[in-house]
C-alpha cells in the first residue's frame, strides 16, 4: 500500500499561517531565529542589514553569558575545595601536619602532581614536602620570587624545577606563592606535569590566599 506523502509544501505552511494568525505570539525565540527579507530590489535593505546586525549582537551576547556562567561554576567549585584545605589548616598542630594537608587537597582536588614548601625556617628538612628555601643567589634571575605580591605561574627552566621540587620531579608547569611570617620567608610550589597546566595567563587569587593563610599557621605554629 502505497504511503501518503506527509511532507509540508511552502503553501500547506502558508495556509496554517493564514488560518493562524497569532500563531508568533509567545514564539519570540522563533521569531529571533528566522531570516526575512526586507524586499527592496538588489541592494539590502537598512532594515535587513540592522535586524542582522542584531542578531549577531545577541549571539555574541548569548556567547558571553554562557562563558561567565561556567566561569561562575568553576570558581564555586574551586572556592569549596579551597574552603576545605582552610578549614584543615586552622586546626594543624605541626609543621608536618602543615605539609600533609596542603599535598593532600591540592594533589587530590586540584590535579597538582607535586607539592614543595621551601622555608628559611631551620631544621625544617625531616618532613616530607618540606625543604629549605634556596639562596637567592642560586636562583638566578628568579631571585625576585620572594618579593612578588601575588602568585606566579608559567614553564621554567629544568634547573629552575629540579632546585623547587628536587632532582627526580616530572613536572613541566609550576606555580609558586611568596610565604611571609614573622621574621621568616618561604614558597610555596605546585608542579604539574602538564606544560600548560599552569600558565602564566592564568588567575592566580586562590593560590595567593593560599600561601597568605598558610603564612598565618606558620606564623601560629612558630610562635607555639
Amino acid at each position: 500500500m502505497e504511503q501518503p506523502n506527509t511532507q509540508l509544501t511552502e503553501e500547506d505552511i502558508e495556509r496554517f499561517l493564514s488560518l493562524n494568525p497569532r500563531f508568533f505570539h509567545g514564539r519570540e525565540k522563533l521569531l529571533r531565529s528566522m531570516r526575512i527579507p526586507h524586499v527592496s530590489g538588489k541592494a539590502v535593505s537598512l532594515l535587513e542589514r540592522q535586524n542582522a546586525l542584531l542578531r549577531e549582537d545577541i549571539a555574541e551576547l548569548n556567547q558571553r553569558l554562557e562563558t561567565l556562567i561556567s566561569h561562575a561554576h568553576e570558581n564555586d567549585r574551586l572556592f569549596n575545595r579551597l574552603r576545605s584545605l582552610v578549614l584543615e589548616l586552622m586546626v594543624v598542630s605541626s609543621l608536618p601536619q602543615l605539609a600533609e594537608q596542603l599535598h593532600l587537597h591540592l594533589t587530590r582536588h586540584f590535579n597538582v602532581d607535586e607539592v614543595r614548601l621551601l622555608l628559611s625556617t631551620p631544621g625544617t628538612t625531616h618532613a616530607p614536602w618540606i625543604a629549605p628555601l634556596p639562596e637567592a643567589e642560586t636562583l638566578g634571575t628568579h631571585n625576585d620570587l620572594l618579593s612578588q605580591s601575588k602568585a606566579v605561574c608559567g614553564t621554567f627552566d629544568q634547573p629552575l624545577t629540579q632546585l623547587l621540587l628536587g632532582p627526580d620531579t616530572q613536572s613541566q608547569s609550576l606555580a609558586m606563592a611568596s610565604i611571609h611570617y614573622d621574621q621568616c620567608y618561604g614558597l610555596l610550589v605546585l608542579g604539574s606535569t602538564q606544560k600548560d597546566y599552569f600558565r602564566n595567563s592564568m588567575d592566580t587569587l586562590f593560590l595567593t590566599y593560599l600561601s597568605d593563610v598558610t603564612a598565618r599557621v606558620l606564623a601560629h605554629l612558630s610562635n607555639q
